[in-house]
């Protein structure tokens, strides 16, 4: 869905502007700081490692100690799994 929503938003629409407008040129999309930009393609070699196919800077690892937390099987508070349709309250 994410890839859907960027191609269409970011790159049809900016590529369609320039466009009309007599130019072209290549880009890459990507979220930053939340929204949606758009950069020159001659600019992605300042932001990715291409050997490891990564950003340079990987944001996303500062939150490892909450995916690794949220990926465990919920549990009630005596310490059983939740299993069906029960629901944990917020303490």
């Amino acid at each position: 869905m994410l890839a859907t929503r960027l191609g269409r938003t970011a790159s049809i629409d900016f590529l369609s502007r320039k466009l009309e407008r007599g130019l072209a040129t290549g880009i890459y999309i990507g979220l930053v700081d939340g929204k949606v930009t758009v950069s020159p393609f001659k600019h992605m070699l300042d932001v990715v490692d291409l050997e490891h196919r990564r950003p340079l800077e990987q944001r996303g690892l500062d939150l490892h100690s909450v995916m690794q937390a949220m990926s465990q099987p919920a549990m009630t508070s005596d310490g059983r799994p939740v299993s069906g349709r029960t629901q944990i309250r917020a303490l």
